[in-house]
């Protein structure tokens, strides 16, 4: 299936501005996740840097980001988990747990494109948040387990 379930997902291939992402539906941009895409703590304000496209504010705050020369990407939302092993708190044990999972590639291009390494965030929430994972006030997991991929060359 599509990326991004929607009966005008055409109308994607035709943004060419802000405005033509903002006239596009709403349930169509909220299939539209917006991140962030620095690790630099000055530019994406301590992990407060992703949103599904669903207001007018939220893309508003985006593009007053991206003038003051943040680098973000667009991606398409996806709600999926898989049964994945996670050691988790409070005791640390690893148990079977349904996790969404994101993928980061770290790449160069330098001559010929190479890659430099990745990493995995696992979550129960779908932003896979960039928070150590801990017990919230209600005493359900929240924050993310980070796993790096090793690159064999």
């Amino acid at each position: 299936g599509l990326a991004i379930d929607h009966a005008e997902t055409i109308r994607l291939a035709e943004v060419r501005d802000w405005d033509d992402v903002q006239n596009l539906p709403e349930r169509l941009r909220r299939g539209i996740v917006v991140k962030c895409a620095s690790i630099n703590g000055n530019l994406n304000h301590g992990g407060r840097g992703v949103w599904r496209l669903g207001t007018p504010t939220t893309l508003a705050t985006v593009i007053k980001r991206i003038e003051r020369g943040e680098p973000w990407i667009a991606q398409p939302y996806i709600n999926k988990t898989w049964r994945v092993p996670l050691a988790m708190p409070p005791d640390g044990q690893v148990a079977t747990r349904r996790a969404h999972a994101r993928f980061c590639l770290y790449a160069s291009r330098d001559v010929e494109p190479r890659l430099l390494g990745g990493l995995v965030t696992f979550s129960t929430f779908w932003k896979s948040a960039g928070k150590s994972a801990h017990l919230d006030d209600n005493g359900h997991i929240a924050g993310s387990a980070f796993v790096d991929l090793r690159v064999q060359r």
